[in-house]
């Protein structure tokens, strides 16, 4: 696999004509290029690169000490019947966790082993697969409609903060608090008690919604949380409870990589194949866990 350590190491260059190495010397021998170059990208629409659009990639090497440095030589990377163009301003194109499961998904589509991708900030690079390679596939257990964790997660590996170079390929697991809602809405209970507050309306399927943080006026309820928030109920409540448990810790798989989050401090930090963050975890504390995490010295 290529992948150019910077997008600053990567030129786009205009070029209509053939790409074929006798074409290409005739035209490298007149061109200087910026000293730190080593990779060009010939496209006709070098000037505003489109989806789809036609271009070829070249490794050049460079003489000379000047800022502006003469082509020495040259060697062909990938044809354009090779190539793709993808534009997806979403993409971090000096973030490798982030773009190369990106162009791996795009190579596999098209079947072309060289992908272009022009990202961010206008930001162009390339990945170039012979094969592809060993993707981190992180689980991320987390509560819908809150998702929180799956939130900072998500941001934090599109940032390019993470000490990693790996590939990662975030797979979410939802722990969707609506449905338990309506699973206990079939049940012979009056009200449908949540741990805390969230932007839930004030009656589901029929039921009135409540909160453990605030005083429960019904009778028999339904609560769907943790083992944390069923305590604090019968400390509180003497009504009939029926508890529906969506603690993310008791999902976290045995030999798969994941993070979750915790409301007790003692369950944190590394623990099977993965990590527990607590539940008001910062993003500083997801980044610390993501590190810890998604290295290979820690994961094979």
């Amino acid at each position: 696999m290529i992948l150019p350590e910077h997008c600053k190491f990567v030129g786009v260059t205009e070029y209509t004509g053939e790409f074929s190495e006798n074409a290409l010397e005739k035209i490298i021998d007149n061109v200087r290029v910026y000293g730190i170059s080593k990779y060009i990208i010939l496209s006709p629409d070098a000037k505003n690169l489109k989806n789809n659009s036609k271009a070829g990639i070249i490794q050049i090497y460079t003489s000379g000490n000047s800022m502006m440095k003469h082509i020495s030589g040259f060697k062909i990377i990938t044809h354009p019947e090779e190539t793709q163009v993808v534009v997806d301003t979403d993409i971090d194109v000096m973030n490798p966790p982030e773009l190369i499961p990106f162009a791996i998904r795009q190579s596999k589509v098209s079947g072309k082993r060289g992908i272009v991708v022009k990202g961010k900030d206008n930001h162009v690079n390339f990945v170039c697969f012979d094969a592809y390679p060993e993707i981190l596939t992180l689980k991320v257990i987390d509560v819908f409609p809150d998702g929180k964790l799956a939130r900072m997660v998500k941001e934090l590996i599109s940032s390019g903060l993470i000490n990693s170079s790996e590939p990662v390929e975030i797979k979410n697991e939802k722990i969707n608090l609506l449905a338990l809602a309506e699973k206990a809405s079939k049940k012979d209970v009056d009200a449908i008690i949540f741990p805390c507050r969230m932007d839930v309306p004030t009656e589901l399927h029929g039921k009135a919604v409540g909160f453990a943080d605030r005083p429960i006026t019904h009778s028999r309820i339904a609560l769907i949380g943790c083992d944390i928030s069923r305590m604090v109920v019968e400390e509180t409540f003497d009504g009939k409870m029926i508890h529906f448990n969506m603690c993310p810790r008791q999902k976290a798989p045995d030999e798969e990589l994941f993070i979750t989050r915790c409301c007790k401090k003692e369950n944190t930090g590394k623990w099977k194949n993965g990590y527990v963050v607590h539940w008001g975890a910062s993003y500083r504390d997801v980044l610390r866990a993501l590190n810890v995490i998604l290295t290979k010295k820690n994961n094979r």
